[in-house]
């Protein structure tokens, strides 16, 4: 797996044989399909590890005790450069997850209860505070501004837009 996430730096998925991933990993291709049915078997693997990894930094970034105790817009400050910079570091695998979910149906699922997961984490933190918001209905301002700004940040990862300097 971290074979084919050095080959991602370079290439696109769609590119990459699974040759290539055993080379990469220094075994055989015969290795890799005891593994994996096919390279999308493995990409589903490396989604598996993603998540579970995103889920757990989420929920450990987000129910630190200290961000409770300050005003909304500091949090805010503090939690969206950590998801960016999170997605960033992670950007050539999360580009072949959009690309595969875009035809996939299950993957793209399985992507957007991902998404799901974290934005429900940020709103959670966001409405406890909801009084600080100025919007006439916070929860459903929060509902439509959630998944705009995810949306932005993941059509930056699929266009480059995220390696421009800031």
């Amino acid at each position: 797996q971290d074979a084919t996430e050095r080959l991602l730096e370079k290439r696109s998925f769609r590119d990459i044989t699974v040759s290539e991933i055993a080379r990469a990993a220094k075994t055989s291709p015969t290795a890799v399909y005891a593994r994996f049915e096919n390279k999308y078997a493995l990409l589903g693997a490396l989604f598996d590890r993603y998540a579970i990894a995103k889920r757990e930094q989420v929920a450990t970034f987000l129910g630190l005790n200290h961000l409770r105790d300050l005003p909304l817009s500091l949090t805010l400050r503090g939690v969206f450069p950590q998801i960016v910079a999170s997605y960033r570091q992670k950007q050539s695998l999360i580009r072949a997850f959009l690309d595969h979910a875009s035809e996939d149906a299950r993957f793209r699922e399985a992507w957007v209860e991902l998404g799901d997961f974290i934005m429900d984490r940020v709103a959670t933190l966001v409405s406890a505070r909801a009084f600080e918001v100025q919007h006439p209905d916070p929860e459903r301002g929060l509902r439509l501004c959630m998944p705009m700004a995810f949306g932005s940040l993941a059509h930056q990862i699929q266009f480059h837009g995220i390696d421009r300097p800031e």
